[in-house]
């Protein structure tokens, strides 16, 4: 038996094993018989009986190859490994689509906590009201923040700042009401 055949015997024991594993349980055997019949050579052995002495004193092919079976049983470990590998390549392609549907979280929370009221100059302010009324709208929120009354432009007119925000933070209800934030001018008749 030459030591190709004796390297296909061992790895037909061994059993799954991915093709760099192979390759270098190919090259690793074939090594310890390079070494042998080096060696036998050098004691005076032809190179052909060199050779096949090297591969003799390897041992019974299907006993080597059930023993490094034994190294390597764990294939499964490679199957999830590979199963990560692809799960997460798809979670990162995902989560980069998903970018611009989040832009409007914080937006959102932010409402939430801490809505935001602009300061008007008033000519005149009568009175002013932080409200913090929050009214449901289907899956909406309708936050009433803050209202002030007074003479501005020369007329009278109260201001109402109002947010609005989705029940779930990061959907878009402002496509639906409007804008993320209103601020509607009531002129008193």
């Amino acid at each position: 038996m030459d030591r190709n055949e004796y390297c296909d015997r061992v790895l037909a024991q061994v059993g799954r094993l991915t093709s760099d594993e192979a390759n270098d349980l190919r090259n690793e055997l074939s090594g310890h018989i390079e070494d042998h019949a080096e060696i036998l050579t050098a004691h005076g052995y032809t190179e052909d009986a060199a050779y096949g002495r090297a591969v003799a004193l390897m041992g019974d092919p299907e006993e080597t190859g059930r023993a490094l079976r034994e190294q390597y049983r764990h294939f499964w470990l490679v199957i999830v490994q590979r199963i990560a590998i692809f799960v997460t390549i798809v979670a990162c392609v995902q989560g980069f689509f998903m970018l611009p549907m989040l832009s409007g979280v914080y937006e959102s929370l932010r409402e939430r906590v801490s809505p935001t009221v602009n300061s008007i100059s008033w000519e005149e302010l009568d009175g002013a009201a932080d409200l913090h009324e929050r009214i449901p709208i289907g899956d909406d929120i309708v936050q009433l923040n803050r209202i002030e009354y007074g003479v501005r432009d020369g007329e009278r007119q109260a201001v109402l700042w109002v947010s609005s925000y989705d029940r779930i933070p990061g959907r878009k209800v402002y496509e639906r009401h409007g804008s993320a934030r209103w601020r509607t001018a009531l002129r008193r008749v």
